[in-house]
C-alpha cells in the first residue's frame, strides 16, 4: 500500500475549519445564548455544528450501559498563544458503537458534524 492510498478520498472545506479553543468558545456561547426553543429548531439542521481537526489523546473504547451504547476520546489541539487545548469528545448510541477501533492514541482526527 503505498502512501498515498492512506489519504482520505474525501474533500475538507478549510473555510470551515476551526481550531478546537474556537469551537469550544462558539459552543459555549450558543448554549448561554440561545434560548431552548431556538436550540430545538436549529438542531435539525447542520449549522451550528463544527469542523475540527485534532489530535486523539485518550480513547474509551464504547460500552453499554441500561441499553445505551457510550464512547468517550479526549482530543487535544492547538491553542491561542502556544498552549494545547483539550477536551472530551462523547459518542452516543449507534455513532458510539461505529467508534470502535477507529481511533487510537496520537492519531489525528477530523470531526465534522459534533456539538461541542
Amino acid at each position: 500500500m503505498t502512501t498515498e492510498q492512506l489519504f482520505p478520498e474525501f474533500e475538507i472545506d478549510l473555510g470551515a475549519l476551526l481550531t478546537l479553543p474556537e469551537a469550544l468558545e462558539q459552543g459555549a456561547t450558543y448554549e448561554s445564548q440561545t434560548s431552548p426553543e431556538e436550540k430545538k429548531r436549529r438542531n435539525k439542521k447542520w449549522d451550528d455544528r463544527f469542523a475540527v481537526l485534532c489530535c486523539v489523546m485518550d480513547v474509551h473504547q464504547p460500552v453499554q450501559r441500561k441499553g445505551i451504547w457510550m464512547a468517550k476520546w479526549k482530543v487535544c489541539g492547538p491553542g491561542r498563544h502556544q498552549e494545547t487545548v483539550s477536551c472530551e469528545v462523547l459518542f452516543w448510541g449507534s455513532c458510539a458503537k461505529q467508534t470502535e477501533g477507529l481511533a487510537r492514541r496520537g492519531d489525528v482526527v477530523f470531526l465534522t458534524g459534533e456539538h461541542f
